[in-house]
């Protein structure tokens, strides 16, 4: 498996070359913002509206998932890049809940 560097908000990694879109510059969105988790028994992303109430929405990952960081972070710019295409957050919520425990 052939390997290549992470850069986004949260350093270098690395990554196998097919865990995300990591030869792209790091996706940002005007409407979202990410949030990373860490500590002995968390290891997850936050997904929060920049706008209203300015909330977080949802949260995935957690100590019993099994991806690293910049892997979670990979799914968390996934997550962005539906919401500001359109997708109902609920349904971005439940899309990523079951991508990451595939």
């Amino acid at each position: 498996m052939r390997w290549k560097a992470s850069h986004n908000k949260v350093g270098c990694v690395a990554l196998p070359a097919c865990a995300c879109m990591c030869s792209q510059e790091p996706y940002t969105s005007a409407k979202y913002n990410l949030m990373y988790y860490s500590g002995a028994k968390r290891n997850s992303i936050g997904v929060r509206r920049k706008f209203g109430d300015k909330k977080q929405i949802f949260q995935f990952g957690g100590s019993n998932c099994v991806m690293e960081r910049g892997q979670l972070w990979g799914f968390g710019e996934d997550c962005l890049r539906k919401l500001d295409a359109g997708v109902a957050e609920e349904d971005v919520k439940v899309w990523v809940k079951e991508a990451i425990s595939a």
